[in-house]
């Protein structure tokens, strides 16, 4: 029988067993002004342990403004709010309503999309910038 441990060190989580180690660093949050001005296309929405696909034909976009004013697009659908952080985390305001007239099919994911996007979220670069992670605290 192997005994496996574990151990957290701040952001350093290792693993290991008799035979390997495994050493997991979490990803440093963006610094905020790497965002702004930039349209983000949204790849997939992850929603516990399940990853969302976006529906075919569908464009969603993410732009975070200068005037901590951001937009949530999805082609037949918009959410607008004010934006601001606290350390590496970034606060959004807004109702959650998603408006704009979306057939049911597309009204469900861009409804996913807005309350997934709602209250407090963590950006971290990827890919050297070119991905945006959004993770959300709620």
């Amino acid at each position: 029988m192997t005994t496996t441990t574990w151990q957290l060190d701040g952001d350093r989580l290792t693993i290991a067993n008799a035979a390997d180690s495994w050493i997991f660093e979490r990803p440093t949050p963006v610094d905020v002004s790497r965002i702004v001005g930039v349209t983000w296309v949204v790849q997939s929405v992850q929603v516990g342990e399940n990853v969302v696909s976006i529906p075919d034909a569908v464009e969603a976009t993410l732009l975070f403004g200068a005037n901590n004013v951001y937009r949530v697009e999805t082609g037949c659908g918009y959410v607008d709010g004010a934006w601001g952080t606290n350390g590496s985390v970034i606060g959004l305001r807004d109702d959650g309503r998603l408006l704009g007239e979306c057939s049911t099919e597309r009204a469900e994911f861009d409804q996913l999309l807005a309350e997934t996007l709602s209250g407090r979220i963590e950006a971290v670069a990827e890919d050297d910038g070119t991905r945006l992670v959004i993770r959300s605290l709620r």
